[in-house]
């Protein structure tokens, strides 16, 4: 009887074993490189700035997870943009006033799948906010009563006419 009790939990010791793996260790996702090591493959964890302005420096340095060593590939860059690793940087003449883009990242570290991350820039003038006029209005309504206001936006452009000679 002892004979039988012993070689049953045997048996569900080896089941126990063979069903969870059969030893400890991680369970976060890994991928082979092929090189006999564990890697993780590549994210991007950051967002890129989606404005410039016109004669400022703009910069966007990607920050990833995964396993190093990293490559970073930029492609479709402006030109007024220049990489260097995991960085763009440049400023913005008023000829690139506009969307510039789509620009995409791809980091890899030699296990699939590779990151990308694809964005476009809004350039805009100096001094200007893109087209978006803002207004305050001022009002001596009473706090604790609910005022309703109705706002009407024209924008004009003024053409310089004189006949200045």
């Amino acid at each position: 009887m002892k004979r039988i009790s012993y070689l049953l939990m045997l048996t569900l010791i080896s089941a126990a074993l063979v069903a969870c793996g059969g030893g400890g260790g991680s369970s976060s996702p890994v991928a082979n490189n092929g090189g006999g090591t564990n890697s993780i493959a590549p994210t991007i964890t950051s967002a890129a700035p989606q404005v410039a302005t016109e004669g400022q420096l703009y910069t966007y340095t990607a920050t990833t997870g995964g396993s190093a060593p990293q490559s970073f590939f930029w492609n479709n860059l402006p030109s007024w943009l220049s990489a260097n690793g995991a960085t763009i940087s440049g400023t913005p003449a008023a000829a690139h006033i506009g969307t510039q883009g789509p620009i995409t990242l791809t980091v890899t570290n030699g296990t699939l799948p590779n990151a990308n991350q694809t964005f476009s820039i809004q350039v805009i003038a100096a001094g200007g906010n893109g087209g978006v006029e803002t207004a305050f209005l001022l009002t001596d309504a009473p706090v604790d009563e609910l005022s309703v206001f109705q706002i009407e936006v024209t924008k004009i452009d003024i053409e310089d006419t004189s006949n200045n000679t």
